[in-house]
């Protein structure tokens, strides 16, 4: 499989069919990890998953997967184990106008608040300013998602507004908060 970036402890490759298992779709059967979107509210089938990836292809959406790199022994040998830990993507990539929305999950609650997340979007964002010749990318999470939040703060991505009662979660409605930056902005960092 082809790695597309690599550090020390996750690398980033393409999101494949093969990475659909039960494990993968359990995700959006979880509501902790489902809390901030409407994934977790009906269903999540293999064939939906595989209707995704068809679709993200036909658009030309960037999905990639998060792969933790862990080293286990076995009988005194050592081996490098690979989990698959969650997915990032540039969506609704706009050729002309050179934007893209960023959408991501990790799905795998054992690496939550360990960077990973902010790392791999990190350089997702990197390849989309300097690969993709994009001039703009931007997010859309519920203002309780103190996670997605983070990332986008921690990567210098600016509040560009709020869409009051947008999102109907746990039983009420909350705000959106919209986050973007600029290539500009990006390489001034």
């Amino acid at each position: 499989m082809i790695k597309l970036y690599e550090t020390n402890t996750f690398y980033l490759r393409p999101f494949v069919e093969s990475d659909i298992t039960e494990s993968y779709l359990q995700w959006f059967h979880d509501q902790a990890v489902t809390k901030y979107t409407s994934h977790g509210l009906f269903g999540y089938t293999k064939n939906q998953a595989l209707q995704f990836l068809e679709k993200s292809r036909k658009n030309g959406d960037i999905v990639w997967a998060i792969v933790v790199k862990e080293i286990e022994m076995m009988l005194g040998v050592s081996f490098e184990k690979c989990i698959h830990i969650g997915n990032i993507a540039l969506q609704d990539i706009n050729w002309i106008d050179r934007r893209a929305e960023f959408a991501g999950v990790i799905g795998e609650k054992d690496y939550w608040g360990k960077g990973i997340g902010t790392e791999a979007v990190r350089l997702l964002f990197a390849h989309g300013f300097d690969k993709l010749n994009l001039n703009r990318i931007w997010l859309g999470t519920a203002a309780s998602n103190r996670g997605m939040r983070t990332i986008a703060e921690r990567l210098g991505m600016s509040i560009e507004g709020v869409l009051r009662k947008h999102l109907f979660l746990n039983g009420q409605y909350e705000n959106v908060m919209q986050y973007g930056i600029l290539r500009i902005e990006w390489n001034q960092k």
